[in-house]
């Protein structure tokens, strides 16, 4: 999650390019771009600590041998996230399912950034191509100025990508 947290600088950068006032905005948007997330992570892992033993069974310990073979051997790391057992420990049932669907629509918010990111990147690239075929095809937008063609060809290697995985994972369990 804290990768996806500190992915910034360039969204902004080449959101700039879309800007209408590029020159007022941009500055704003920089000055608060890491100084958000630093602050958000400081204030978390403050308060996280104060409230779990680091000792804890439910905690993931890959440095420890006798952790390894704990009762949660099989678990995922969600279920071992700090902030999932401080809020099972404060007693609250209902918070740990809803702080999981956050972190996956923070992971999914992730890649629609990572998407339009790389889509646009693409796009401006193909525009100031030498070649006329990648200038003609991914250079172009729709109506509504949309790079219908460089957020296809953007998307694909992570599509692919997913299905590998989940091709890999079957395979593992049959």
């Amino acid at each position: 999650m804290a990768m996806f947290q500190f992915m910034g600088g360039e969204i902004v950068l080449v959101t700039a390019g879309e800007a209408k006032r590029p020159m007022r905005n941009l500055p704003v948007a920089a000055r608060y771009m890491y100084l958000l997330p630093i602050s958000f992570y400081l204030v978390a892992i403050l308060f996280v600590g104060l409230n779990i033993n680091y000792l804890d069974p439910r905690l993931y310990h890959s440095h420890l041998p006798f952790f390894i073979s704990s009762r949660l051997e099989g678990v995922q790391t969600a279920a071992r996230s700090p902030f999932v057992i401080v809020i099972q420990n404060a007693g609250i049932s209902t918070l740990p399912g809803f702080l999981n669907a956050a972190y996956i629509f923070s992971a999914v918010t992730a890649a629609n950034s990572a998407l339009y990111v790389s889509s646009r990147t693409l796009f401006t690239l193909a525009q100031r191509s030498s070649y006329t075929r990648i200038r003609n095809t991914i250079g172009r937008t729709n109506n509504g100025h949309t790079p219908l063609a460089a957020i296809t060809v953007s998307f694909l290697p992570g599509a692919l990508a997913f299905l590998a995985v989940r091709a890999k994972t079957m395979a593992f369990q049959e």
